[in-house]
């Protein structure tokens, strides 16, 4: 259990850098 707790996290904080990258990459193509 503690294993699939973790890889919740992991995955979670992926999910995250992705859309805070993905969000960054929006605000540049309008600002850019």
């Amino acid at each position: 259990m503690s294993m699939s707790n973790i890889r919740l996290e992991n995955s979670t904080v992926l999910e995250q850098a992705f859309n805070y990258v993905f969000y960054y990459t929006q605000l540049c193509t309008f600002y850019c």
